[in-house]
């Protein structure tokens, strides 16, 4: 499966646009590039690219149950095999800004005792404390981690 990223003409969040494999991708980018570009990069969220009848919409699949209060989609983050890195993104409002102050990485929701042992996506201050949830990557959860993130939050709350 390869993804290509777009942005969402309305919400400005990035989009991932699919491709059954790698030799489809290289057949339907220059058409897919084209399209983008036809229709002034307005893609939205859930606006199909090609219309069913098309051959590339068979090639090209983005998914149309997206809207633009959809969170970001798990494909468009960095996976450890991808030569390519990506910037970090908030999940849920696509965001980005300064780790630590603005966006909240692994190791910030771990110090702030919010993964329960889980590696999380990305989520940022605002979207934070507006009480939207932290977004789990997977469903492993490190037991180590769990217990250390429990004891320094009873650490915490016994100190307050």
């Amino acid at each position: 499966m390869r993804s290509v990223r777009s942005y969402s003409y309305n919400c400005g969040k990035r989009r991932c646009i699919y491709s059954p494999s790698d030799a489809v991708y290289i057949g339907a980018i220059t058409a897919l590039q084209q399209k983008l570009e036809s229709v002034s990069d307005r893609f939205s969220c859930g606006d199909l690219i090609f219309e069913d009848d098309d051959p590339l919409s068979k090639a090209v699949v983005q998914k149309k149950n997206l809207t633009c209060e959809t969170r970001i989609e798990r494909g468009y983050y960095n996976h450890r095999e991808r030569a390519l890195k990506l910037r970090a993104l908030c999940v849920h409002c696509g965001e980005h800004g300064p780790t630590g102050t603005f966006l909240l990485d692994q190791n910030e929701l771990e110090a702030r005792c919010l993964t329960g042992g889980y590696k999380c996506f990305p989520i940022c201050v605002e979207c934070l404390d507006e009480g939207k949830k932290v977004v789990k990557n997977g469903s492993t959860k490190n037991a180590i981690k769990a217990r250390e993130e429990k004891e320094r939050l009873i650490a915490r709350n016994r100190n307050s």
